[in-house]
């Protein structure tokens, strides 16, 4: 079905080069990232664009790790919404996003430094 397992040992497969950078360029490629990864950009398609234009050089989403987020995704719902009963739909949502996206950057990192 395309989907392919990522290599462990090879955590760069897939890296789109143009926009792998420092955190010290990022003020110099600034309109290149906005144009990209701002509300407005992502709304109006540009990481649907960003996919498509790039699709011979990455890798699609490995089913297994898409069970695992969803998985995740619904025990930090359930636990949140218990111990913050105040919270709107909205925020629970916006919390666990920020919590999935911050567990995701670490194991980039992890692999990055192994």
């Amino acid at each position: 079905n395309g989907l392919e397992r990522p290599i462990l040992n090879n955590p760069l497969q897939g890296l789109l080069n143009k926009y792998d950078f420092k955190y010290t360029q990022y003020l110099d490629n600034w309109n290149l990232l906005y144009d990209i990864f701002s509300k407005e950009a992502v709304y109006s398609g540009s990481i649907d664009r960003l996919i498509k234009d790039n699709s011979k050089n990455t890798i699609l989403l490995d089913t297994e790790f898409l069970k695992d987020i969803t998985k995740w995704r619904e025990i930090l719902a359930r636990n949140i919404a218990l111990r913050n009963k105040e919270l709107t739909v909205n925020q629970l949502n916006e919390a666990v996003q920020r919590i999935l996206d911050r567990l995701i950057f670490i194991k980039i990192i992890y692999f990055l430094l192994n």
